[in-house]
């Protein structure tokens, strides 16, 4: 059976590794200026949670032609980023050797 479907329809508005990257180099950048304000361990948990969300949404946004568009799976995604950039920022906040 012929699909009346294009198959563009699937594509994904962001290829996967493309949004790694691009999460990736957003996270980079807003570790790097906010670590080095925030200088505290309550500040660099800060850092690492605001840091990690572009990452978790734009991977999100690769994967929303198979996963759904919807805006919970969004707001999951910038959740599980705010958690996960506040341990790593814990971590990196008490394996500071500069501190």
């Amino acid at each position: 059976m012929i699909s009346a479907t294009p198959p563009l329809a699937f594509a994904s508005p962001i290829p996967l590794g493309a949004a790694f990257l691009l999460g990736m180099g957003c996270s980079a950048v807003l570790w790097e200026r906010l670590a080095a304000r925030w200088r505290t361990m309550r500040g660099r948990m800060a850092a690492g949670a605001v840091a990690a969300v572009p990452l978790f949404v734009l991977l999100r946004l690769s994967v929303s032609s198979i996963r759904g568009g919807s805006a919970t799976g969004f707001l999951r995604a910038a959740v599980l980023g705010i958690l996960l950039g506040a341990l790593s920022g814990g971590y990196a906040a008490s394996r500071d050797p500069r501190d």
